[in-house]
């Protein structure tokens, strides 16, 4: 960095006065939790709630040939030929399924060496995998997973990966694992993990897991409680989640329970629902009994929905036709074409395109084809190339390639650069910086934003090559900022290392 002429935002010792000031506040306040300094317990002592939930986890095999219990959707305990099968079945549900039993009777030593398997990966599923790997590992010596949780550098990773190992945990012990929580200090990571001992405890002892979500903050979920409470009594359970507090707890123990309650009596379900309240609980039940009736009569769920009022018909009536679309896409549109032109109709055609964008990138396309243009049109082009590049990178370029309109490349190519960026960097920034105007300016921005999570030393690197000095401080200060936000440590080292 030249120390003449100072440049625009930096400080007379020509370190940017913005984007350290940003650095020292996020040093003094950001972060997570860290793994805190009791020692998990190595008590090997199995619990009533851990089998029940064994045997639940254990019921989901799906390979052929597959043997009950522990383990026994796998015919080998290679863990990449476990990986390369679960990541390739074609059906999301499926794919998700299998990943969730990926560390099914892997003993330690496999799970370490799992981990540096899944270290190594560039799908965005990695996060689920190691948490899967945690959790396991966790079964076998809960303070060897917690230790190594504690160490990834991403808060919003680490928070998820201890959640993850306090599940296994609790498989094991969940006195033991509740009395390491409640030492924990409020915030996201707390939250997370408790999140993870209510779904662990829900189903031996729902009303101790209740006390424990409503301990939490607000961001704690009642769902795994009352679903396999209602499982048992769906009428009691709604009985329970009345006498809730209102607020996000009410909320998903009532969805919870009219999901479940749905599977078995439609208008019992949609009788209790009718009963509550106007507002978000009584939404998200209707949202909840009619998708789960639109796998039965989706046409009947969907025109339900659709006589809904104003204020609850849009988000039900697009779950439940997305619902439909996963079992009959074609029919699903022509029922959407059929409605009259209106900001409903667009808002429905959004989100069925943002739920179909995972799995099937073409179908989403058709609907993007048939949105007026506007804002809604350009958020799911968006988010389209975004999610095509995690799913099937070639395809997507080679799509966002054959555009011709402009005003489509400038919405597409940011978000492609962005994601080449998770796995090569040096590439995306190329490609950013053969675009003009704003594509540029947003493709860079994105590349920038996905370059500083995974190297931000190789990021700064490149910004201070740059030569414009506005463009370089404000490129700095947001690498900067992301650093701070997923390595403290390393990155006051980096500052430390500025001239005075």
């Amino acid at each position: 960095m030249q120390s003449s002429p100072t440049a625009p935002g930096f400080s007379a010792t020509g370190k940017p006065w913005g984007w350290i000031s940003a650095g020292a506040f996020a040093l003094g306040v950001a972060g997570g939790f860290a793994l805190h300094s009791t020692s998990a317990p190595r008590d090997r002592s199995a619990s009533a709630s851990a089998a029940a939930a064994q045997a639940e986890r254990n019921s989901v095999g799906m390979a052929s040939g597959a043997s009950a219990g522990r383990g026994g959707m796998w015919t080998t305990r290679d863990f990449p030929t476990r990986l390369h099968e679960a990541l390739n079945f074609g059906s999301e549900r499926k794919r998700w399924r299998a990943l969730s039993a990926l560390g099914d009777d892997l003993d330690a030593q496999q799970i370490r060496e799992a981990m540096g398997e899944a270290e190594k990966l560039k799908v965005r599923e990695r996060p689920m995998i190691v948490q899967q790997l945690l959790a396991r590992w966790a079964e076998l010596d809960p303070q060897a997973a917690l230790a190594y949780a504690s160490k990834i550098p991403k808060t919003s990773e680490r928070n998820q990966a201890i959640a993850a190992a306090v599940s296994g945990w609790a498989e094991l012990d969940p006195r033991a694992a509740e009395q390491w929580a409640a030492q924990l200090p409020k915030g996201a990571g707390r939250d997370a993990v408790y999140q993870a001992l209510v779904a662990a405890i829900a189903g031996s002892d729902p009303e101790h897991a209740l006390q424990l979500a409503q301990l939490s903050s607000r961001n704690v979920q009642a769902y795994p409680i009352f679903s396999q409470w209602a499982n048992r009594d769906p009428a009691g359970a709604a009985l329970r989640a009345s006498q809730l507090p209102s607020g996000n707890l009410r909320r998903s123990a009532f969805s919870a329970i009219a999901a479940v309650w749905a599977e078995s009596d439609v208008p019992g379900a949609l009788a209790w629902a009718e009963t509550l309240p106007e507002g978000g609980a009584r939404r998200d039940a209707l949202s909840s009994i009619t998708q789960q009736w639109a796998q039965t009569d989706p046409r009947a769920a969907t025109e339900f929905a659709a006589k809904l009022p104003p204020g609850s018909a849009q988000q039900v009536l697009s779950n439940t036709l997305g619902v439909w679309a996963d079992s009959d896409f074609k029919a699903a549109v022509a029922w959407i074409n059929e409605m009259p032109d209106s900001p409903q109709k667009t808002r429905v055609l959004q989100q069925m395109s943002i739920r179909n964008m995972w799995q099937d990138p073409h179908s989403a396309l058709q609907i993007v084809e048939v949105m007026p243009p506007g804002d809604m049109q350009d958020q799911v082009l968006r988010s389209l190339a975004s999610s095509w590049m995690q799913n099937d990178p070639k395809a997507a370029q080679a799509w966002a390639e054959q555009q011709t309109d402009e005003h489509v490349r400038k919405m597409i190519w940011p978000s492609i650069a962005g994601a080449i960026a998770q796995s090569d960097p040096a590439a995306a920034i190329k490609i950013a910086q053969s675009l003009d105007g704003s594509e540029r300016e947003n493709a860079t921005r994105n590349v920038l934003s996905q370059w500083s999570d995974n190297d931000p030393v190789a990021a700064l690197a490149w910004v201070m090559q740059q030569t414009d000095e506005k463009q370089k401080t404000q490129s700095v200060g947001e690498v900067v900022q992301t650093w701070v936000r997923n390595d403290l440590t390393a990155a006051q080292r980096w500052l430390d290392t500025l001239p005075a």
